[in-house]
C-alpha cells in the first residue's frame, strides 16, 4: 500500500510538470500564430508593393491566392527572388554609370589615372673626376694593399681633399698593426 502512494505521487509530479509545460507552449503559440496572422497582410504588402508577378503564384498554387499558413513561404521565396532581381538591375545600373563617367574623363594610364610624378625633373650630378695626381696610390700591381698602405692612402686625400677626417677613427688604430 506505501509503494502505491509513492508511485502515485510520483505520476502526480510528472502529470503536473507536463501540465505546466503544456500551458506554457499554448501560450507561446497563441503569441506565435497572432504574429504569423499580423505577417500575412504585410507579406502580400510587399509582395505587391516591389510588383512581385502575380502569375508565378498563380502557377504555383493555383488561382485567387492570398497568403497562408500553407503557401507564407512561397510568397517569401518570390518577394526574395525579385529583391536580388532589383539589386542587380541597380548594380547594372552602376556599373553602366561608372563606364560613362570614364568615357568623359581621359585615362592617363593603362588602369586608369595613376599618382602624379613626385618631382620635376631629377637631375644626378656625378662628382667630377680629379687628375690622376690624385691615384698616386693606384698602380697596376696586381697584390693587395697592406693595412698601413691603406691608412697612408686615407690620409694622403684627406689632405688633399680639405683637411683631416674627423671621426673616422684614424688614431683608433696605429700604424704599425698588422694582418696576421
Amino acid at each position: 500500500m506505501w509503494r502505491r502512494k509513492e508511485i502515485l505521487k510520483e505520476l502526480e509530479e510528472k502529470m503536473s510538470k507536463v501540465t505546466d509545460e503544456s500551458t506554457i507552449v499554448r501560450k507561446e503559440y497563441k503569441v506565435s500564430r497572432r504574429q504569423l496572422e499580423l505577417l500575412k497582410p504585410k507579406i502580400e504588402t510587399v509582395f505587391n508593393s516591389t510588383k512581385c508577378d502575380r502569375a508565378s503564384i498563380t502557377e504555383l498554387l493555383g488561382g485567387g491566392v492570398t497568403a497562408d499558413d500553407n503557401n507564407i513561404i512561397q510568397y517569401l521565396g518570390i518577394i526574395e527572388q525579385k529583391c536580388n532581381e532589383l539589386l542587380q538591375t541597380k548594380a547594372l545600373q552602376k556599373v553602366k554609370l561608372a563606364l560613362d563617367e570614364a568615357r568623359e574623363t581621359p585615362i592617363d594610364g593603362l588602369q586608369g589615372v595613376g599618382p602624379q610624378p613626385a618631382h620635376g625633373n631629377i637631375s644626378i650630378a656625378p662628382p667630377t673626376i680629379e687628375e690622376e695626381g690624385d691615384q698616386s696610390w693606384y698602380s697596376n700591381d696586381a697584390k693587395p694593399l697592406t693595412v698601413e698602405e691603406v691608412q697612408a692612402l686615407i690620409l694622403q686625400l684627406a689632405n688633399v681633399r680639405g683637411g683631416i677626417l674627423k671621426g673616422a677613427g684614424a688614431s683608433k688604430y696605429p700604424a704599425k698593426r698588422k694582418r696576421a
